[in-house]
């Protein structure tokens, strides 16, 4: 498997929802695959180690120096990645599957190379929609010009949702080579059974606790949900904004000026009180579980993931999830029925829908059970290997 960025943790913690998604696929395929996973790295302490065992996994860390956001950083670990395939090659290792995993569709390129080399099945999991928004000349050339090929050259193109599908087809890519497999969540750690007292005991159990998890980036909503809070807090003076960031980018201009933007909105809507922040979270269906409501205010899913995994956790854990409607949001969520869809960059709609949320306790029972009952059907490891085996075997 080749995945060009895992970030962990100095207590060893990974953390993202592609990182996790292919480490859980890994463990479902160990019983009857050998697995070695390729990937990109930037932390100190992940690249200094040569190698990591997961069960049966093989993880081998390529340190990447180029700035993570950077085109530099996608050259850099592809051109690494390949001379180690090269070396894996001539010292007589042999590869019948090469899936890579993706957000972004040019990663595909070394996917298509490294099938190439070993004559090996090629497959390329992507977790994002290929934007058709020109954002700027590197969107443009690595999501269209570039991907085209080595995509169009691939035994088979495997999207996590049929909105990502669909923009795939979009670029000129036949149909008969996409099919649509979504994420999997570990249901036995992700369940309405998972115990919240702990949890609850350490953050208090004085009022509402809405939960965002996701990093810094723009489009996760951030923003508009600290926005949302002051008018949530007219009603319900004791509710607290629980977030846990991803900031493991140290000496990132970006992650540094957008913390500051965050904080300081913070202080100027005199919240502070209402916020606890936390870093990356070890036990996170813990933290799931003692938290009232769960809120994804996504303005795009073109970068980040079209099926969110901290929103499939919460559904799984059986948590009422408030998200905008945009990209694949709307396939696993049904408005009413399995969550709360509402438009996306709305303060005024975000902040009636989780105060109506609150409100109505009936309501979050029954929408956390059909959420659940949803992911529990669809999403379990065992379903997706199972799909992920029958592509496997096609010849």
């Amino acid at each position: 498997m080749l995945h060009p960025r895992m970030d962990i943790s100095p207590k060893g913690i990974f953390s993202g929802g592609h990182t996790n998604s292919v480490l859980r696929l890994a463990k479902g395929l160990k019983s009857r695959h050998e697995i070695l996973i390729l990937t990109g790295c930037t932390q100190k302490n992940f690249s200094n180690i040569k190698n990591i065992t997961l069960g049966l996994t093989q993880l081998i860390p390529i340190c990447v120096r180029s700035p993570r956001s950077s085109v530099l950083y996608a050259i850099e670990y592809m051109i690494k990645a390949l001379y180690k395939l090269l070396r894996f090659q001539s010292s007589g290792i042999k590869f019948d599957i090469i899936h890579g995993h993706s957000g972004y569709p040019h990663y595909s390129i070394l996917t298509m190379l490294a099938g190439k080399i070993f004559k090996a099945l090629s497959i390329q999991t992507l977790y994002c929609p290929i934007s058709t928004e020109v954002i700027d000349y590197k969107h443009l050339i690595l999501n269209h010009r570039i991907s085209k090929y080595p995509l169009s050259k691939l035994n088979k193109i495997i999207s996590i949702s049929k909105n990502t599908a669909i923009s795939v087809a979009n670029i000129g890519i036949s149909e008969d080579k996409i099919i649509v497999i979504p994420p999997p969540l570990d249901i036995e750690l992700y369940n309405p059974k998972c115990s919240a007292s702990t949890m609850r005991s350490r953050i208090g159990d004085n009022g509402p606790l809405i939960l965002f998890v996701g990093n810094l980036t723009k489009t996760k909503g951030l923003d508009v949900l600290i926005e949302s809070i002051p008018l949530v807090l007219e009603k319900y003076s004791k509710a607290k904004l629980i977030f846990t960031l991803d900031i493991e980018m140290k000496n990132s201009s970006y992650e540094d000026r957008r913390k500051k933007e965050i904080y300081d909105k913070i202080e100027n809507l005199g919240i502070k009180h209402s916020i606890l922040e936390f870093g990356i979270v070890e036990n996170m269906f813990e933290l799931i579980a003692a938290s009232d409501l769960f809120v994804a205010p996504f303005l795009s899913t073109a970068g980040p993931s079209d099926y969110p995994i901290p929103v499939l956790e919460a559904m799984a854990i059986g948590k009422p999830v408030i998200a905008t409607n945009v990209g694949g949001i709307g396939e696993i969520i049904e408005n009413g029925k399995t969550g709360i869809l509402i438009r996306p960059n709305s303060v005024n709609e975000l902040a009636k829908s989780i105060i109506e949320t609150i409100d109505n306790t009936e309501l979050q029972k029954e929408i956390g059970k059909n959420a659940s009952s949803i992911i529990s059907e669809h999403f379990s490891v065992q379903n997706v290997v199972s799909m992920m085996e029958n592509v496997y075997n096609e010849k």
